[in-house]
């Protein structure tokens, strides 16, 4: 079976790469911020898009509001996962 993409489709999926590297590297830098165990949900969300889009000045995107809708509508799970399997039982 063949697929065809259209040109912002593959865009979407080149930057959705992109993307989900910069969120695992926010992840990994957030985690490192001496009162992280004060953090809620919200606050640790807001870091990782923060750390994010801190580092998509080298990618150039166009729209900031969007990139963070799209990390909020996209990456939310894998965000909300990993607080509270490793930043949560860290602080307890």
């Amino acid at each position: 079976m063949k697929y065809i993409i259209t040109e912002s489709q593959f865009s979407f999926i080149r930057r959705y790469r992109i993307i989900d590297n910069l969120v695992i590297r926010g992840l990994e830098i957030a985690q490192e911020d001496e009162d992280i165990c004060d953090y809620s949900f919200n606050d640790f969300l807001e870091e990782v898009i923060w750390q994010v889009l801190d580092q998509t000045e080298e990618h150039q995107w166009d729209d900031i509001n969007s990139l963070h809708s799209l990390i909020e509508e996209h990456f939310y799970n894998t965000i909300k996962d990993y607080y509270y399997n490793e930043i949560k039982p860290r602080c307890e």
